[in-house]
């Protein structure tokens, strides 16, 4: 049972006759409508979508059959994911342990250098830059828009790229190269000639043990919520006032007026409509917010300059049944698997997104980032297996993921389904990274609000960017700057 979904809420209420906007309906915009209606205050969410709240986190129940399920969108929680776990309790919604799931011991499964790596090679070869990196995150601090140090500045100027190449022995032509080149595309949905060094250096440079280096330091990805992730945005969605989201309006432009409110224009099914609002919350994903007609808006320059010259990585997820788990256990590769994989082939990653659910098939997912995923061309965002683009994905990845799981295209049931947020007019791409030279000049600024419009979602994160949580957490903050106005 869930609790009432004001339990936990001991706050005085706020009592105002503020018209409140929130530009959104996905974990961000809802998060900040929650925390309104926590202190009474009640808010309008104008969701594009006619037909779905939640954004970016969408969970497939219905396709694979045995009760089964995939998420569409957003998948896993950090330890640290603190306020999205907080959502999960609150709402009584139960996570599982993902990280703990599959057999035991089980550790990634690498292929680079024309086979498999094994990973306790991999911790060894990471020993010998190790020094290398801690240097870079010990003299790199942490580059924002008005405070990093000449080293911050310098991994803020030079890309993915080129600080693998110069601090792997080997570079490239090392088989550790190749794994940190392949871990960070995929992580940010961008080729590591796009990406800023610190990027990596973030996530490599706090670790303690280069004996058992985590590719992607303190994420540890570990729980998921159990039966899908979007009952999350479903639970918050219906704990809001009711009459609290319009759906099918599309933001246009926004207009400052000199009363300190703001018009809004919105395209609501091919109807042109107007709002006035006292404070507004965008928490759009960066492409629609970067489309916007904001010419009237009176962003300032380093705002408007930071919308011009920041980043929207680009991720698939192509998700495919199979009657059994060839990936599971032990076979020809080192160790034990579980479904884990990164590769230099243009697979690029794997895991099992059912590692956790029972059944003896299971669902793995094949993801794709940067160049690789952006070329993907299916004939929508989210189709299955009965569009011929799909399916052709589907077997030639299968061919390449058997010669590392071997078995797996044999036992594929034919049944697939891939998102490729890119080709999603509501959110053309997956989530923002941070591009060359843009750390130092704009990070930490993202959201900075401008008069009266104040600015959620992912993007302007820094601990959270890309992540559920990251957008929970800047959607909840936004609202609190505009509490903070009407006490």
């Amino acid at each position: 049972m869930s609790r009432p979904a004001f339990a936990a809420v001991e706050s005085k209420p706020i009592v105002t006759n503020k018209r409140i906007a929130i530009i959104g309906g996905g974990i961000s915009g809802l998060t900040a409508a929650l925390t309104l209606a926590d202190r009474g205050v009640k808010a309008t969410v104008y969701e594009a979508n006619p037909t779905r709240v939640g954004g970016r986190m969408w969970t497939q129940r219905t396709y694979w059959g045995g009760g089964q399920t995939s998420e569409i969108g957003g998948e896993l929680i950090d330890t640290g994911h603190k306020k999205m776990l907080e959502l999960c309790r609150r709402f009584g919604l139960s996570t599982v342990d993902f990280a703990a799931s599959g057999p035991a011991g089980a550790t990634e499964t690498l292929w680079f250098g024309g086979g498999y790596y094994d990973r306790a090679q991999a911790d060894e070869d990471f020993k010998a830059m190790y020094q290398a990196v801690r240097r870079d995150y010990s003299e790199a601090g942490t580059p924002t828009w008005n405070s990093a140090t000449p080293t911050g500045i310098a991994m803020s100027n030079m890309n993915l790229y080129d600080w693998i190449e110069s601090r792997t022995p080997g570079g490239h032509a090392s088989r550790l190269g190749k794994f940190l080149d392949c871990a960070y595309n995929v992580e940010y949905g961008a080729d590591t000639v796009n990406q800023a060094a610190y990027a990596a250096v973030c996530m490599l440079g706090w670790q303690s043990n280069p004996g058992h280096f985590n590719i992607w330091g303190g994420s540890n990805e570990r729980y998921h919520v159990v039966g899908g992730n979007d009952q999350v945005t479903s639970a918050v969605a219906a704990a809001l006032p009711s009459g609290s989201i319009q759906m099918g309006y599309k933001l246009v432009a926004i207009r400052a007026n000199s009363d300190g409110t703001q018009t809004l224009t919105f395209d609501n099914g091919g109807t042109t409509k107007t709002v006035t609002a006292d404070h507004t919350i965008l928490t759009v994903p960066l492409p629609i917010l970067q489309g916007l007609d904001l010419s009237r808006a009176n962003f300032d320059p380093l705002m408007t300059n930071l919308l011009r010259d920041a980043r929207m990585g680009y991720v698939t997820k192509l998700n495919m049944k199979f009657t059994s788990r060839p990936w599971r256990g032990t076979g020809p590769w080192p160790g034990v698997a579980a479904g884990d994989c990164f590769t230099e082939q243009p697979f690029q990653q794997t895991w099992d997104t059912t590692k956790a659910q029972a059944g003896t098939g299971g669902v793995l997912i094949q993801y794709g980032g940067g160049s690789l995923a952006y070329g993907l061309n299916p004939a929508g965002p989210f189709n299955t297996d009965s569009d011929p683009a799909v399916r052709a994905i589907a077997q030639n990845y299968l061919g390449q993921i058997d010669t590392v799981f071997p078995g797996t295209r044999a036992a594929w049931t034919g049944k697939a389904q891939l998102s490729a947020w890119h080709k999603n007019p509501y959110s053309l791409g997956a989530y923002s990274y941070w591009p060359v030279s843009y750390l130092h000049r704009y990070a930490g600024y993202e959201g900075t609000r401008q008069g009266n419009v104040h600015i959620g979602g992912e993007h302007t994160s820094y601990d959270f960017q890309g992540f559920m949580n990251g957008g929970a957490v800047e959607g909840e903050r936004a609202a609190n700057e505009v509490i903070a106005d009407l006490r």
